[in-house]
């Protein structure tokens, strides 16, 4: 975290914005990698989907 303030003064604005908007996919990443979860394009939506009326 100390390494992120030291690094933003040295960044292009653009650059730091960037990595911003990508901060969940890394998160997504390190949790698969790390903790092993289950990741897919459904996997973390909220509310889940209701049920199917037929």
């Amino acid at each position: 975290m100390a390494m992120w303030f030291v690094a933003v003064p040295m960044v292009q604005l653009v650059d730091v914005a960037a990595l911003n908007f990508l901060a969940p996919l890394f998160a997504t990443l390190g949790a698969f990698l790390l903790l092993g979860e289950k990741v897919g394009w459904r996997s973390g939506r909220w509310p889940p989907p209701s049920p199917r009326h037929a």
